[in-house]
């Protein structure tokens, strides 16, 4: 089984439309976004309350949506991937 693109890494990787620097704003704010989502698992996983499962759900559901907004050029997101209004909202008061 292949683990890899045997493309080099020259400082530089792929998101969907197009290769980028790794010090690209994009590719950091993705790792940071990941690093929270598995957070937010990592509190699913150890939550005594049962009401908060579905609160941090949605919110890793939420940061999933905007890392994959991001991974897409403009011109090549689909509508799909724009998180609402109104879930930004949610994500800034929780």
């Amino acid at each position: 089984m292949k683990i890899y693109t045997a493309k080099g890494d020259q400082g530089s990787t792929d998101l969907l439309g197009e290769r980028v620097g790794k010090d690209d704003p994009r590719i950091d704010l993705m790792g940071a976004l990941d690093e929270s989502t598995s957070s937010i698992g990592l509190g699913r996983a150890h939550a005594t309350i049962d009401d908060l499962q579905p609160l941090l759900l949605q919110a890793q559901r939420d940061l999933y949506q905007i890392m994959a907004e991001l991974a897409f050029v403009d011109e090549l997101r689909p509508d799909v991937y724009h998180l609402k209004p109104d879930r930004v909202d949610w994500l800034e008061e929780s």
